[in-house]
């Protein structure tokens, strides 16, 4: 009789422990991406945002999510430079070599790409606080970074705020990629595990307002602009 229970009860636990297992695997996978601004779009949400998808392609989307166009292709090689708008037809791409780092317009209906000659400094000359991965000046000066368990924070005058908590997997936490025009609004790029590319997500100043722009961008570069207003990038 006591065999039958001993049995039982380790027939039990190994039951119990499959069980767990199966809940952890379905469910206790880190997803951290906000809801898709394209189907739940945020009017809110001002500009257009500039980035270059998987395939090499440059797409003008509304930060809202309420709509994107796909332009012009660049070759492979071009892929993963700094990308600025310039204005309405041409945008600009930074790539280095031994002048440094050099500006090439970007005709986004030709895909024509044109050396301009000019150096660039992509940090705009600024020296970044100690955000563990990577960080971003807004225009009036507010800093935003995360650390490695996801926290998103901006300091202003010194002073640090934690605006965003993101359940992402250890030491592979959203990066910031920019601010936009205005200093209300944050562009972040997330790495999903198993995923073909990463995701551009916007978040409000106060990180109230969330969402995932896309999930096919192909490069760690974005551009921001509000109506017609470009902002260039800084010559050194």
């Amino acid at each position: 009789m006591k065999t039958r229970l001993y049995v039982a009860a380790v027939l039990g636990g190994l039951a119990l422990l499959i069980a767990v297992a199966l809940v952890v695997f379905a469910f206790g996978r880190h997803n951290p991406s906000p809801p898709s601004l394209q189907d739940n779009p945020r009017p809110e949400i001002p500009g257009q945002i500039l980035y270059v998808d998987q395939d090499f392609c440059f797409v003008r989307a509304a930060a809202s999510g309420e709509g994107e166009t796909r332009l012009a292709c660049i070759p492979e090689s071009y892929s993963g430079a700094a990308v600025y708008w310039l204005d309405d037809l041409s945008a600009g791409i930074v790539r280095y070599d031994q002048r440094g780092g050099v500006l090439w317009r970007v005709d986004l209906v030709t895909g024509v790409l044109t050396d301009t000659g000019k150096l660039i400094d992509t940090t705009g000359g600024k020296v970044f606080p100690g955000g563990l991965y990577g960080g971003a000046y807004a225009p009036d000066g507010a800093f935003a970074s995360t650390d490695e368990e996801g926290r998103l924070s901006v300091i202003v005058d010194g002073q640090r705020t934690e605006i965003a908590d993101f359940d992402s997997p250890e030491y592979n936490p959203p990066r910031v990629l920019l601010w936009s025009p205005d200093s209300r609004w944050l562009a972040l790029q997330y790495f999903p595990r198993r995923a073909e590319g990463p995701e551009i997500w916007v978040v409000s100043r106060d990180g109230a307002v969330r969402g995932t722009l896309t999930k096919n961008a192909g490069s760690g570069s974005v551009a921001w602009r509000i109506a017609a207003e470009v902002q260039p990038p800084n010559p050194q």
